[in-house]
């Protein structure tokens, strides 16, 4: 036997055997490396982490768009009183428009309570109730009557008493809601009896774009902070989850920083999720 010839076999051998490992290796770590766990996968496991707190997920479609935004710079609406109240008011121009102070007309009572929060409380004629007929129609009631209507879109009724409720709805930029921003409108016996708004002016966008975090983020950061955010989470129910703006202002400042939020809906008030670090801000009562 040639030893010699035998033993260049054996290493040409192990040579090859450790090229085919070798490549073996590289494809699977190339695999691993391109593996991105499936929405369905990802929404069970938070499923499970929310179930292990003791808290539902209603909702069956989590958003999963993740867009690029900005931080928006805003203020509350600096509109004069008397343009305001030309909305609101059939006969404004012999009333003076003052901050707190209600003006009536035959049809209502307004009240500029301060740049960007307006009230009105709707007196009922006998022969022209208001009757609030579905959230459909209500647009359509209300529209002539509130400051920049086109801007607010339906978010919810909240639960109320007995035949009075509360309907709300949000003020939108470029199809994201301002969560600050609300239009609350009372009800009672199906007639609108009242509503207060909150309007706000985006003066800019600021920075630079960032992709958002996924809502399937949001709501894992939600589930890990449950024990400092809510001191008995068992039995909470997540209604939505939203996308949006919302960051509170800092010591009554005429401006102020929103940031873009993930708005977690639950049975037991509002929880918002911070789009850009995955921070997640108390809870904020409905």
């Amino acid at each position: 036997m040639d030893w010699g010839r035998a033993k260049t076999y054996l290493l040409l051998a192990f040579l090859l055997l450790d090229v085919l490992l070798g490549w073996r290796y590289l494809a699977v770590r190339t695999e691993q490396a391109a593996y991105v766990q499936s929405y369905a996968d990802q929404l069970k496991d938070v499923k499970a982490v929310l179930d292990s707190r003791g808290v539902q997920l209603m909702i069956t479609d989590v958003p999963r768009t993740t867009p690029e935004l900005r931080y928006l710079h805003v203020r509350f609406d600096q509109t004069a009183a008397e343009e305001v109240a030309k909305k609101s008011l059939e006969n404004w121009k012999d009333k003076t428009i003052a901050p707190q102070v209600p003006v009536m007309d035959d049809s209502a009572v307004f009240t500029y309570v301060q740049a960007g929060t307006y009230q009105k409380r709707f007196l009922h004629p006998a022969s022209e109730p208001l009757n609030y007929k579905g959230v459909d129609h209500l647009y359509e009631l209300l529209s002539p009557h509130v400051w920049r209507a086109s801007e607010y879109q339906l978010d919810t009724t909240l639960t109320g008493t007995g035949q009075q409720k509360t309907v709300r709805y949000l003020q939108m930029y470029n199809q994201y809601a301002l969560f600050t921003a609300a239009l609350l409108v009372n009800i009672s016996t199906d007639r609108v009896e009242s509503y207060t708004q909150n309007c706000l002016q985006v003066l800019g966008e600021e920075g630079n774009k960032q992709q958002v975090l996924p809502a399937l983020n949001a709501l894992h950061s939600f589930a890990d902070s449950l024990s400092a955010q809510v001191q008995q989470p068992e039995g909470m129910k997540i209604q939505s989850i939203q996308l949006g703006y919302y960051s509170k202002r800092i010591n009554n400042e005429n401006d102020w920083y929103v940031a873009p939020m993930w708005r977690i809906l639950t049975d037991r008030g509002s929880f918002y999720v911070n789009g850009f670090t995955g921070e997640v801000q108390g809870e904020e009562r409905d």
